[in-house]
């Protein structure tokens, strides 16, 4: 029994969002908590806390631009598709 508005197509594309946004909250946890323990460690050798604040910075900055570069070819991949899929709806209209 199908549901009113509901298809595979639909299924799969919510897959694949709710797949994105797991991989950008993750890409941006191991950055921050990688750097992280990066600035610990070399705050406890060389005795200054301090250090784990830019080092916490620059894994902020690392998430950010590792979720902007991976926003970037998803969504170069999705208007490639559009663009192969309306050349593909032309060439069938000319023929």
């Amino acid at each position: 029994m199908k549901r009113r508005g509901y298809s595979e197509k639909n299924n799969n594309q919510i897959m694949k969002c709710l797949t994105m946004i797991t991989q950008f909250g993750l890409i941006i946890i191991v950055s921050i908590g990688i750097t992280s323990y990066i600035g610990m460690f070399f705050a406890d050798k060389f005795d200054m806390p301090i250090l784990v604040v830019p080092f916490f910075v620059l894994g902020c900055v690392a998430g950010f631009k590792g979720v902007y570069n991976m926003a970037k070819t998803v969504i170069g991949k999705e208007d490639n598709e559009k663009d192969s899929y309306l050349k593909k709806s032309r060439d069938e209209k000319n023929d």
